[in-house]
């Protein structure tokens, strides 16, 4: 029964064991979307490469291309997602990832594992009724994957999909802020570049194995399941995962980053987790030097 793992916060993990849900944030609303650069990158490379091949070679750099068609595709997908990693052994399992650690600073950070299986069955499960309902049918489409840090390659659908070309060359040769066409009619054809992008990391971060759920809003209509929640000033929008059906049971360890505080951080939580009901759940303190 393998274990994946989500690395949150002090506010994070609270609010996951008290509210019973965990969110996938959207990626529309964020300062910037350098995360998606990587793996946008890589996919216009292989366009500009399907392009020369079918003598249709466009003036422009991958780079700049991804540039140029970042901002409308995610207006059009409007992605939310939400990380896990998958540890490599029973070591990391115990002590969590170095890189994780460090990104939580001197505040420290917890993992929480969670039941693989059942996590992606009952997120596939609320999908599929969220995507079915009348009230919340803004949800389009829903991609739970592992990350690549391979290269890509374009499957054979996509190089033969002479529309492709046409709405790059189309992208190009028209002022992207007066364009009205790219939105959800064009997502269909755009949904190759969405997924490269989501889930396609450089293979310098391949040790965190990282593991997404993705969900699409295709309408700007609000519905039920879209939570805000405020952080330092500005309003995001979280899509709820599992809904009614929560999150709770499918904890099966949590690991307390390195810091000082840590045996205190470990009897807080065994109290919170008592206090909610949650039984047999593993607690630990990683092993891992780190100082702050």
């Amino acid at each position: 029964m393998a274990t994946i793992y989500h690395y949150t916060s002090g506010a994070g993990i609270c609010g996951i064991l008290s509210k019973d849900r965990i969110w996938a944030t959207s990626f529309l609303f964020r300062n910037d979307y350098s995360e998606l650069t990587y793996g946008l990158t890589q996919f216009c490379k292989e366009i500009l490469r399907i392009s020369r091949v079918q003598g249709r070679e466009f003036d422009v750099l991958p780079e700049a291309l991804a540039h140029r068609l970042q901002t409308p595709l995610v207006n059009a997908a409007h992605p939310f997602s939400v990380s896990f990693c998958k540890h490599a052994d029973e070591r990391l399992d115990r002590n969590g990832l170095l890189s994780q650690w460090r990104a939580y600073g001197a505040d420290g950070g917890y993992a929480i594992g969670f039941d693989e299986d059942s996590l992606i069955e009952r997120s596939c499960d609320y999908a599929k009724g969220f995507m079915n309902n009348e009230k919340t049918s803004t949800v389009g489409w829903y991609i739970p994957d592992n990350c690549s840090y391979d290269a890509y390659e374009a499957p054979e659908d996509v190089e033969k999909n002479d529309e492709i070309l046409d709405f790059i060359h189309s992208l190009l040769t028209t002022d992207i802020e007066k364009r009205d066409d790219i939105n959800e009619n064009r997502f269909d054809l755009l949904k190759e570049a969405t997924r490269v992008a989501l889930f396609f990391k450089h293979q310098d971060f391949f040790e965190e194995r990282e593991f997404r759920i993705a969900y699409g809003l295709l309408k700007r209509n609000v519905h039920a399941d879209l939570d805000f929640i405020e952080n330092r000033g500005s309003i995001f929008p979280h899509i709820n995962l599992f809904g009614e059906a929560g999150i709770s049971d499918l904890v099966r360890r949590i690991v307390i980053g390195p810091h000082i505080d840590a045996e205190r951080r470990a009897r807080s939580l065994e109290l919170l987790l008592r206090c909610r009901g949650l039984n047999g759940i593993d607690v630990s303190i990683s092993d891992t030097p780190l100082r702050k």
